[in-house]
């Protein structure tokens, strides 16, 4: 989902928590993206704050931000 001109967001909506596994597709997502787009920031919208807290720190250390609807 585009954000803004500079920021792009991958949408996560799901029942079940986000892991660590998650996190990594995440990652490579952000990583595909940013070789078409190097100057974007990618954020991760998800639902209801369902993230566990080492994928919180793995997607920090990637610049990547967290939006909790």
């Amino acid at each position: 989902m585009q954000l803004s001109k500079n920021e792009i967001a991958i949408v996560k909506k799901r029942k079940s928590r986000i892991i660590v596994k998650d996190g990594l597709k995440i990652i490579e997502q952000s990583k595909a993206i940013k070789t078409v787009k190097p100057d974007v920031q990618i954020s991760l919208i998800i639902k209801d704050n369902n993230i566990c807290s080492k994928t919180i720190k793995l997607l920090n250390e990637n610049n990547i931000s967290i939006i909790s609807e």
